[in-house]
């Protein structure tokens, strides 16, 4: 199955949260953010060499950092288990680093991960690095 990809766009001179995607605990690699920064209506182009990481905070508490992959102006990150492992929402940024010593960080995000309706417990939430 593919997965469902989420397109969002970040404009880097806003502040807040300003995007909220919603999911389903315990979904596993079906949903992807693919997300776009902007400064204001300009694209933000990213160099070549570019690494992106995602660090997410989930409702329990516990913390998410995970490499993204970059294709060309694109950040992608493919949701994994711990990510919707606690329902509620998960407050996540990226940490973008350049080639040439460059560090940016994106507005919040949220993914909202709501109840399922089934009650198995196989998924534990827990910090992952």
């Amino acid at each position: 199955m593919q997965p469902i990809i989420y397109k969002i766009r970040l404009d880097v001179t806003k502040p807040g949260s300003q995007a909220r995607i919603f999911v389903k605990q315990g979904e596993v690699n079906s949903r992807q953010l693919s997300i776009y920064l902007c400064n204001r209506s300009v694209p933000c182009i990213i160099k070549p060499g570019t690494t992106a990481v995602i660090h997410a905070i989930k409702p329990d508490g516990t913390q998410i950092y995970h490499d993204c992959e970059v294709f060309g102006d694109v950040i992608n990150y493919l949701m994994d288990p711990q990510m919707l492992a606690a329902p509620g929402a998960v407050k996540c940024e990226l940490s973008i680093f350049g080639p040439d010593g460059e560090v940016l960080f994106s507005p919040e995000f949220e993914v909202y991960a709501s109840d399922k309706m089934s009650n198995d417990d196989d998924i534990v939430s827990s910090d992952e690095f």
